[in-house]
């Protein structure tokens, strides 16, 4: 396995899953899925790490941190959107939360990760 493909079931994390979108296994979900978000793009010892803040309860955002790498950054462009799939333990429970990249963080991706 390697750096572009991590492993995407890891207890309480979410993780970038086939390069095409986010998988949230036994993690919180969110109250609802038809919230706005924000999306946080950050350089952190060397890997790009996103935050996406899914805006569901003022008062308690949830918040959803993952690596970024190159392959996945590619497909965020292409598509213009981010997918996190929310799972329960059992696998059987999901919610899925869209996020649709605006045109500052499709720059700020292709800046951080030399993807055109």
């Amino acid at each position: 396995m390697n750096d572009d493909n991590p492993p995407c079931v890891i207890p309480g994390k979410c993780n970038v899953c086939e390069s095409s979108y986010v998988l949230c296994y036994g993690t919180d979900s969110p109250r609802r899925t038809d919230v706005p978000g924000e999306l946080e793009i950050d350089r952190e010892k060397g890997k790009v790490i996103a935050r996406l803040i899914i805006l569901d309860d003022p008062k308690d955002p949830l918040y959803v941190e993952f690596q970024v790498t190159k392959q996945f950054a590619s497909t965020l462009i292409e598509k213009t959107e981010l997918l996190v799939r929310f799972v329960d333990v059992s696998m059987k429970s999901e919610k899925i939360y869209r996020f649709h990249l605006g045109v500052e963080e499709v720059r700020i991706l292709k800046t951080y990760l030399g993807v055109s």
